[in-house]
């Protein structure tokens, strides 16, 4: 008889996982930094493709901090309102704590003239920057710290117009601390940016693959919880076929947890199943944005490197699209630093996610079938 315990996995994107793997060590250092006013880490930016759990380490912040009786904690998305909704929450986050704070009598904000009033004090303002330091005063008053953190970065007239302001707020040493996490090339172009260049001196992560081996003791805890063993070869096709990918875990994990398991030990075709079912997902839910949001020289490349087995050397793909060696390693770095691709050794290259020269081989035979 096994446990009736809740599915600890969560393929979701933009929630919390019950089960959070392999970024213990650096939420930990993050966490510490916020209390050290000279910490790099005071200003981090996060990039990596998407599974690869930023979004889950920024939620994994916000959660051990939103309890923090000194300090206010802030989510944000990336979009057109970014600059009235960093005014709004902050003043969302005062009015949850009036009864702690009885000297915030009201407190409002509307747009576009960013009007704040706080107790019997109202000023209007045209520009965010004063209004964010008269929040910020509000903030410094009542001995409270913010946290920012934003999530899905790219490099907007909103975003531009935040980051230089959020340098000028630095320098009045207000207690403002910024987590962002973007896709690589979007961290590149906002790094890239005349105007934004102090961020260089901002601390950088790009979070990679975990190493495989976490999720095959992950895997063992939480199936060990319900009262199921996963036999020997099964745990090692499940935890092998994730390659360390952290949106692939998940998956794997909640569809065969879903399964009727008839047994007290899974076997290796109930993995393989879940596997199955996982790969569809990820190439519904992952993989087709990432190869649609690529240019077209840059899908032109990949499908080239399908054709292959990996790892490939360079002068293969470069003979595959009767390119010149400039032009094949300029998109090779690239892919590289997007994170679809990865070297192996010198001159060889494969792709760095699982399944994905599977998926192009099914993006291949799609564009011959409707051709």
């Amino acid at each position: 008889m096994t446990m009736e315990i809740k599915n600890p996995f969560n393929p979701q994107f933009g929630r919390r996982p019950t089960t959070f793997i392999g970024r213990s060590d650096l939420i930990n250092h993050l966490l510490s930094s916020y209390d050290n006013l000279n910490a790099p880490e005071r200003t981090t930016i996060v990039s990596g493709l998407r599974g690869s759990g930023k979004t889950s380490l920024l939620s994994d912040v916000s959660f051990r901090l939103e309890n923090d009786s000194d300090r206010i904690v802030i989510n944000l998305a990336c979009n057109d309102n970014l600059l009235s909704n960093t005014i709004e929450m902050i003043l969302f986050k005062l009015e949850q704590r009036e009864l702690k704070f009885p000297a915030i009598k009201k407190v409002s904000v509307t747009v576009p003239l960013l009007s704040v009033e706080v107790g019997k004090t109202k000023k209007q303002y045209e520009s965010f920057y004063p209004t964010l330091l008269q929040v910020l005063e509000e903030l410094r008053r009542l001995e409270l710290k913010l946290l920012i953190i934003i999530d899905e970065v790219n490099n907007s007239k909103e975003m531009r117009e935040f980051a230089s302001t959020y340098q000028l707020v630095i320098r009045e040493e207000y207690e403002v601390a910024l987590l962002m996490a973007g896709l690589p090339q979007h961290v590149d172009s906002i790094l890239n940016d005349k105007v934004l260049t102090f961020l260089w001196r901002a601390n950088h992560i790009h979070l990679s693959l975990i190493e495989p081996y976490f999720m095959k003791l992950a895997y063992e805890e939480e199936f060990e919880k319900r009262g199921v063993l996963i036999k020997e070869d099964a745990l090692d096709y499940a935890y092998l076929s994730t390659a360390g990918y952290p949106y692939l875990y998940q998956l794997i994990g909640y569809h065969l947890w879903e399964q009727d398991l008839r047994e007290d030990a899974i076997t290796l075709n109930e993995v393989k199943k879940a596997v199955e079912l996982s790969k569809a997902s990820l190439y519904q839910n992952v993989y087709s944005i990432i190869y649609r949001d690529l240019t077209a020289v840059e899908q032109q490349f990949i499908l080239a490197m399908s054709n292959f087995n990996m790892p490939v050397e360079t002068g293969k793909v470069r003979e595959h699209l009767k390119k010149g060696s400039a032009y094949v390693n300029a998109y090779r770095d690239r892919l590289i630093r997007i994170g679809i691709i990865e070297a192996v050794g010198r001159g060889a290259f494969r792709f760095s996610l699982p399944f994905f020269k599977d998926y192009m081989i099914e993006q291949e035979k799609k564009l011959l079938f409707y051709d």
